[in-house]
């Protein structure tokens, strides 16, 4: 028997004995009007619920949305900044690279490979400076004192401080190469072919 029920039972039941049915039929009553008003108080508060999920989900939905338009427009720019870069670099009369902390190609242009006679796969990033300094001066066209080429510019790019050389290379060449460290540790290095510019020098002189 529900203890509930016993209850009602126990106290519907008279000093004799006798069940008071009346009594009994008025707990019966009493315990469905409270069971249907806690019912109607559990719906109200589950009511209450699902519109506040409900907001809630409307309000993430325009956080993702707003934060979703912000993203996308900040990619577009970005994508237009790279163009720009790119055309920048490719349409430079002079190469130029650029060197992580760890001594590791960035980025170049195509003109730095060319002055410096590197193939393709020797200016991918990531390739280190040591491998790029060995193979320009295994070149046919590498600079003269190719033995302490890489070890001279090892050291002076390891100070850690700007410098300017000019490089004389075996085919005839000079090379002026601008070296700039960046606060990260890595630096970026301009290469300008300036053999006509020292010919004329040498000429006036």
């Amino acid at each position: 028997m529900h203890k509930l029920l016993a209850r009602q039972l126990a106290k519907a039941t008279k000093g004799s004995g006798e069940l008071d049915l009346q009594a009994l039929l008025a707990l019966v009553a009493e315990a469905y009007e409270q069971s249907d008003n806690d019912r109607h108080r559990t719906d109200r508060s589950i009511s209450l619920m699902i519109k506040e999920v409900e907001q809630l989900n409307r309000g993430l939905d325009q956080l993702v949305q707003e934060r979703t338009a912000a993203l996308r427009e900040r990619e577009a720019e970005l994508q237009a900044q790279n163009l720009r870069f790119d055309a920048a670099l490719k349409n430079m009369a002079h190469g130029l690279c650029m060197f992580d902390r760890n001594e590791r190609l960035i980025v170049c242009n195509d003109r730095y490979a060319e002055i410096s006679g590197l193939s393709p796969d020797l200016v991918k990033p990531g390739v280190t400076l040591r491998t790029i300094l060995e193979a320009r001066a295994a070149g046919a066209n590498g600079p003269f004192h190719s033995d302490k080429y890489v070890e001279d510019r090892l050291a002076d790019i390891r100070k850690g401080e700007p410098y300017d050389i000019e490089i004389a290379m075996r085919d005839g060449r000079v090379l002026a190469v601008n070296h700039r460290p960046m606060p990260d540790g890595g630096w970026v290095a301009i290469h300008q072919d300036i053999t006509t510019q020292k010919r004329a020098e040498s000429q006036i002189a």
